[in-house]
């Protein structure tokens, strides 16, 4: 059936246009696909298509009907199928859509190709399918495609008349000639039915054998656009099915080359699919059109946001991402230069001893600044200008480059999370968190040596790493950039693995560098500006430096409420010093691994007689600002269990406000 929802826009003196839109409505937070139906189809085409649950989740699906079919009708009787794609984005603006995907089948592919000519800044990505554009010259007759001249041209001459026709419909030959050529062997009994009701509802009476008569001129007239493809800006998937009877195989293979202005042009052939490709084979078709849209449409999500920090790289470059490439990646390598720096600054203010994450990471900047120079190095051959601007020699010299810039970019990340480990195993001394950390220090190292692996293996043999460049199906598994254009294309990738490096060196940084700051704010004189920074860690309970002893196990279970009756100050910062320790048990083997600092113990519950049940107990705190803690005694005292330590250093890291609050803690 046609489509039963109509708008007008003003191409040709007012065009209403039928039309379909999934969930019926619009949704401006998805992204939108144009869909453009063959010859005498209607929106029904696509039936596959909005009856698919995932599509439609994803994006809008917007099926509209060209001139000369379904439910579209205009007051001018001629048209071409520049008409129809001027229409085409009329309706787009009629609901706001600034920017689309389109696929169109058989004519649909010319129509929304068309509208790529017309609108380059908005259409996204194109689809067409089963299709050719050329116009069925003697070139493409002799590899494969169809003549429709010799055999629909007779129907357009019956369909021509002086007088009013009111009693036309069109035939059931036309019927068969449209369903069997577009189906295939895909064609059923019942499709065949539905489609000649449909087309006999269409096509009848004065106005329907005008509109079908027209529909076939803009067939058997059309120009071509083989000369126009090379104009076309944004990404090209096209698929067509093995068994097209129109256009076959050889025409699309051939064509899919002249897009040399797009950014990424391919042809996947869909084996035993038919010319009507969305609704022969409409898994294939819509797994395609989800993969592009999806692709696409969160790259330019990540373009948008990257012009709004004033780094829009594909847009408004002009050729030249060199500069971005430089100036990117010696802004965050100073950065976490500066973040190292501090770092050591603070060891150096708190009379410190440097430790092993802090040698890492010292270690880690090092290694990035080696990355850096290799990335340095690919610019200077060329990288973030366009390859056909560059010799081929430099082309591959960079290519060279990347393969050892990786290798050694993955070396770097795994210094860096060492460092953060071996941060975390110096202030955490209790057993669990030291076995966990032998299991996560030994992953990261079986990581790095499986990609190490992946990235020297990914061409065989390895001596031709030299030329990855040129085989694009395997390199994109690693970057996303174009093979044709890989110097230029590849300038964003390498960015933002600078970007990456540094990140991960000043994340590693940040929770040392307090004392860095407070020494810099007393240098400048902010010490009063900046109260929370130089705040006290020193609280007013009581404290001693008694050796620390726990308290033997019960056997029983028992319950411990632990209560925060004390409201702390604002903006006071609870933390564990990085400098001893936390948990207050530490085995004999690591007594020569970690170094040995003084041991601050404060008393919980005050001065208490130590007959009573409860006795004293004493917490490591190293110093920190401990909340009160009230120990709520039972009839056994609790015994020193992890859940218990994990709780309270829960408790000190913890800023806690207002109303009192309990953990309960069981054995």
């Amino acid at each position: 059936m046609a489509a039963t929802q109509t708008i007008q826009v003003p191409h040709l003196g007012g065009i209403k246009a039928g039309y379909a839109l999934s969930n019926d409505h619009y949704d401006p937070s998805k992204p939108t696909c144009v869909l453009i139906n063959s010859m005498c189809m209607t929106v029904s085409l696509y039936h596959d298509q909005f009856n698919n649950k995932e599509l439609t989740d994803a994006m809008n699906l917007l099926a509209i009907e060209p001139l000369g079919h379904g439910a579209t009708s205009c007051p001018s009787e001629h048209f071409t199928y520049w008409d129809s794609a001027i229409m085409a984005l009329q309706v787009m603006d009629h609901f706001g859509i600034q920017k689309a995907f389109a696929l169109g089948t058989s004519q649909g592919g010319w129509m929304v190709t068309r509208m790529a000519l017309l609108a380059p800044d908005r259409i996204l990505g194109l689809m067409p399918l089963g299709t050719s554009m050329d116009y069925e010259s003697a070139d493409s007759r002799s590899k494969g495609c169809w003549d429709p001249a010799a055999s629909l041209t007779a129907f357009y001459d019956k369909w021509t008349s002086p007088l009013a026709t009111p009693d036309f419909v069109v035939d059931d030959v036309w019927c068969g000639l449209v369903g069997g050529i577009g189906f295939g062997a895909a064609a059923t009994a019942e499709k065949s039915a539905f489609w000649t009701q449909t087309l006999k509802e269409v096509y009848k009476g004065d106005e329907g054998r005008k509109k079908v008569r027209m529909a076939l001129n803009c067939l058997l007239e059309r120009d071509g656009l083989l000369l126009r493809l090379r104009d076309i800006k944004c990404p090209v998937y096209w698929l067509q099915g093995t068994e097209d009877t129109p256009f076959g195989t050889v025409v699309p293979a051939e064509q899919i080359k002249l897009f040399t202005a797009s950014p990424e042009a391919k042809l996947v052939m869909i084996e035993g699919g038919a010319h009507y490709l969305n609704a022969t084979n409409p898994k294939e078709v819509n797994e395609a059109l989800l993969e592009m849209v999806t692709k696409l449409f969160t790259t330019r999500l990540r373009g948008i946001w990257l012009h709004g920090i004033g780094l829009h790289l594909m847009e408004n470059d002009q050729g030249d991402l060199q500069q971005w490439s430089i100036a990117t990646t010696a802004s965050v390598t100073v950065l976490a230069f500066v973040t190292v720096c501090l770092r050591l600054l603070a060891r150096y203010e708190r009379k410190q001893k440097l430790w092993w994450d802090d040698y890492m990471i010292i270690f880690s900047m090092l290694w990035n600044l080696v990355v850096v120079g290799f990335i340095y190095a690919m610019i200077k051959e060329g990288m973030g200008l366009h390859a056909d601007t560059i010799p081929t020699s430099n082309v591959v010299m960079i290519a060279k480059f990347l393969v050892v810039a990786e290798i050694l970019y993955v070396f770097n990340l795994v210094w860096t999370k060492l460092s953060i480990l071996l941060m975390y195993y110096r202030i955490f001394r209790f057993p669990y968190f030291k076995t966990w950390a032998y299991i996560i220090g030994t992953f990261v190292i079986l990581w790095v040596i499986c990609i190490t692996f992946l990235f020297i293996f990914i061409c065989v043999p390895v001596e031709k790493l030299c030329v990855v460049f040129a085989s694009a199906y395997r390199f994109s598994v690693l970057f996303t950039y174009t093979a044709t254009d890989s110097s230029y294309t590849l300038a964003p990738t390498v960015g933002w693995t600078a970007i990456e490096m540094s990140a991960g060196i000043v994340s590693a940084c940040l929770p040392t560098l307090r004392p860095a700051l407070r020494y810099m704010a007393r240098k400048l004189g902010l010490h009063g500006r900046l109260p929370a920074l130089f705040q006290s860690t020193t609280g007013q309970m009581s404290k001693t430096s008694i050796p620390a002893t726990g308290p033997s196990r019960t056997e029983d279970s028992t319950a411990t409420i632990i209560q925060h009756s004390e409201r702390p100050k604002r903006h006071s910062f609870y933390h564990l010093p990085d400098e001893t320790d936390s948990a207050g048990e530490q085995g004999h083997s690591d007594t020569s691994f970690r170094p040995d600092y003084a041991k601050t113990f404060t008393n919980v519950l005050g001065p208490r007689p130590q007959s009573e049940l409860g006795a004293r107990m004493e917490f490591e705190t190293s110093g920190a600002v401990c909340p009160a803690i009230v120990l709520e005694e039972r009839e056994y005292l609790v015994s020193w269990n992890m859940r218990f330590i994990r709780g309270y250093l829960e408790l000190l890291a913890g800023e806690h406000s207002g109303e009192a609050k309990s953990l309960v803690v069981e054995d």
